[in-house]
């Protein structure tokens, strides 16, 4: 298990990293569900119910010119959804810490009131363990914007599912 928690912790930190630099929370707001903590994670704007091992919400967001470290590619003001999700799906499969993403569902979505993508994958990381990511992302002038809901296999409920999208539904940018 200590092993698995390098693994888990390394895949993501290395998933903050990649949001690069942010003016979240400042630049939007969001209804968490109730019982979902928030977690003190520098650059990341996280929540949890039973712990990041188990279960998180997370928030990204990131210069459209930043590359990806694996994909060695950057979005572009004005992709498509169907760009966007590709270009992430494709980082997320090059990442050595990640084996045998699946994805299970990928196609257009609302995200409050803006145009973005949904996609559903599963994958595992080397110790065996499981997981399942609902992400929903778009464009916004300059910036991308990612929420996703990670969890376990075993974790990765219709309960938790439902409260999640409804916490996307109230995902709002400041300003705009």
């Amino acid at each position: 298990m200590k092993r698995f928690s390098w693994v888990f912790l390394f895949v993501f930190l290395a998933a903050c990293a990649t949001a690069g630099p942010s003016k979240a929370p400042d630049n939007f707001v969001v209804q968490v569900p109730e019982q979902w903590i928030k977690l003190n994670v520098s650059d990341c704007t996280m929540w949890s119910k039973e712990g990041p091992f188990e279960q998180y919400i997370f928030i990204q967001q990131r210069p459209v010119s930043q590359e990806f470290p694996h994909a060695k590619k950057t979005l572009s003001p004005g992709m498509t959804s169907k760009e966007v999700s590709d270009l992430f799906l494709q980082e997320i499969a090059l990442d050595p810490g990640v084996l045998d993403l699946r994805v299970l569902e990928k196609h257009p979505a609302k995200i409050n009131s803006y145009d973005g993508f949904k996609a559903v994958f599963t994958y595992r990381v080397k110790d065996g363990y499981n997981f399942k990511t609902m992400l929903y992302g778009f464009l916004l002038g300059e910036w991308f914007y990612g929420i996703r809901y990670n969890a376990d296999v075993s974790k990765f409920t219709e309960e938790d599912v439902r409260t999640f999208e409804k916490m996307v539904k109230t995902f709002v940018i400041k300003g705009v």
